[in-house]
């Protein structure tokens, strides 16, 4: 870039890629370790190392449902 260019400035436009790109990453995660989980025993679920993953997928949902009520995500000032 060159001296002065903007698109590294700190500000709105950024701050929304940003949250829309790590959005976009954790939904995935999310997605892809539901899929992995539903391929698991009965056995798995019951085990402590299932209830652990279970506890961070539902922490992983709390993250996601956060960004969504962020007012810089999608409101323009």
């Amino acid at each position: 870039d060159a001296p002065g260019a903007r698109s590294a400035s700190p500000g709105y436009t950024k701050w929304r890629k940003a949250i829309q790109e790590a959005r976009a990453l954790l939904s995935a995660t999310y997605e892809e370790l539901g899929d992995w989980m539903t391929e698991r025993s009965e056995r798995w679920h019951e085990s402590d190392r299932g209830g652990d993953l279970e506890a961070d997928k539902d922490r992983l949902y709390e993250i996601l449902d956060g960004l969504d009520e962020l007012s810089i995500r999608g409101k323009a000032s």
